[in-house]
């Protein structure tokens, strides 16, 4: 995203893509989004034409929900998992 020139950082990615606090994917201890955050950042990409990556950030919800649903139960315990990675 960064290399289409829709991001400038890791603070504008949390507040305007993610629909998160700017600090989301700043943390340390930061290794993934939650299931809520993929699925505004495909609605997102979808609002500016970015169908490919919108696809991509499908296709990551749709074929992982197992670890997206074990994140979930991490995430009640306290601790953090699945990632939200796309390529290009």
């Amino acid at each position: 995203m960064q290399a289409r020139g829709l991001v400038t950082s890791g603070r504008v990615f949390s507040r305007d893509w993610l629909g998160r606090a700017p600090n989301y994917t700043c943390s340390i201890r930061f290794d993934g989004c939650s299931p809520g955050a993929l699925l505004h950042l495909h609605r997102r990409l979808l609002e500016v034409g970015e169908a490919d990556l919108a696809g991509q950030v499908l296709d990551l919800v749709i074929s992982n929900p197992t670890a997206l649903r074990r994140r979930e139960n991490r995430r009640r315990r306290g601790s953090v998992g699945a990632g939200c990675t796309l390529s290009r």
